[in-house]
């Protein structure tokens, strides 16, 4: 039997979504699937190091103009090319990530004979836009889920939304959380730094990339809270992401540089990890970060803001551990109730957050679990494209 043709599109080459691609295509063999990825360079240039492993591994690779937001003439040009090649190189299985490969690629599938799965990354109505924009996101959404076989959710959180709101049927909605290799991960991240934990002084690190979504001013304003306070604690930001320079400014105007430190992070939080105590999620929207998986399997208790991901998974280990989204004075109350905590019940926190990544997102059972995804999906009937 020839390979099961599988076609991975995205445009969001940056963050989490880059990170679970290439766990996509490290999970498939080469004699069972094939494989071709679809991808822009605009969001990342570094992107294009992947791109170059994708070559070398015997993937097929097309670079294909998309823009991050919408745009009334280069999506169009994006979908039609994007259709030609659905014609020129046919696929089985068209799998589709983020909401820009989403959309795209369900308009350029029509009357194609593939099956498409998505996997939506966080739904893009979540995110804190007006509130026409968000209705017109879940309105083409609901459009377009007419045309998806699948929807490959990264998390029960986003599945059962996608149930609950209406926009898919139970029975076309499958979850594979996103998962991680600890014994990879503690290879990479290695020993701390030497003054993590040192006295009695707790260092809380704000684990993503500065950029609204995670929400790094709510952070910094509990920073400055415990600060003000005098509560013995230190902070840590990865330098990295579109709001680094409002950080920077912000650290100055509040006099905060003395007690926050910006940690280079070009290509992975490592160094952040090594000098943190406890990661923070302030976020307000996900779909499943891995960084809230990286810091749990590395021991380091999680604060994060009460969004339905985090609310299924940190109550398990602590309901203190919530905050309610953009309150800056809850987050200080926890982060001041951990930076109290005594050693011995911070490790038993975090040793407990290790073994809930081992028991639920193996990668392993993850890369088992994705393989007969696309095995069941391709021997579907024709995909609703049609």
């Amino acid at each position: 039997m020839r390979p099961i043709r599988i076609m991975q599109v995205l445009e969001a080459t940056a963050g989490g979504t880059r990170r679970h691609l290439n766990e996509v295509l490290g999970a498939l063999s080469g004699e069972e699937f094939e494989l071709h990825v679809v991808c822009a360079l605009r969001r990342d240039p570094t992107f294009g190091e992947d791109v170059e492993r994708y070559l070398r591994s015997g993937h097929a690779v097309t670079i294909l103009p998309m823009t991050r937001g919408p745009h009334p003439f280069r999506d169009p040009v994006a979908a039609w090319r994007l259709r030609r090649l659905l014609a020129d190189a046919p696929c089985d299985v068209l799998h589709l990530h983020s909401a820009k490969a989403g959309v795209l690629g369900r308009l350029a599938c029509r009357g194609r004979d593939c099956r498409v799965i998505y996997s939506p990354h966080a739904f893009p109505f979540l995110q804190r836009s007006p509130a026409p924009v968000r209705r017109t996101y879940e309105l083409v959404e609901r459009v377009l889920a007419r045309r998806t076989d699948l929807l490959l959710a990264v998390s029960d959180a986003e599945a059962r939304l996608a149930v609950e709101i209406g926009l898919y049927p139970a029975d076309r909605v499958a979850v594979l959380p996103n998962a991680l290799d600890i014994d990879q991960l503690d290879r990479e991240i290695a020993e701390p730094e030497p003054f993590r934990g040192r006295g009695p002084e707790r260092t809380f690190a704000l684990v993503g990339e500065l950029r609204a979504q995670k929400d790094p001013f709510t952070f910094l304003e509990a920073a400055r809270r415990l600060r003000d306070r005098r509560i013995p604690a230190h902070f840590v930001l990865p330098a990295r992401g579109v709001e680094l320079g409002k950080v920077r400014r912000y650290l100055r105007r509040h006099r905060l540089e003395p007690v926050v430190d910006l940690v280079a992070a070009e290509t992975s939080l490592a160094a952040v990890y090594r000098r943190t105590d406890v990661a923070v999620l302030p976020s307000l929207w996900e779909g499943l970060p891995y960084a809230l998986l990286d810091a749990l399997a590395l021991r380091r208790p999680v604060i994060a803001s009460g969004l339905p991901v985090f609310e299924d998974l940190l109550p398990t280990l602590d309901p203190r551990l919530l905050f309610p989204p953009g309150s800056s004075a809850a987050l200080a109350e926890r982060m001041e109730l951990l930076a109290r905590l005594p050693r011995r019940e911070l490790d038993s926190l975090g040793d407990r957050g290790r073994e809930l990544v081992r028991r639920h997102h193996d990668l392993a059972a993850w890369q088992d679990g994705l393989r007969e995804t696309y095995r069941s999906t391709a021997m579907r009937r024709p995909s609703r494209c049609g």
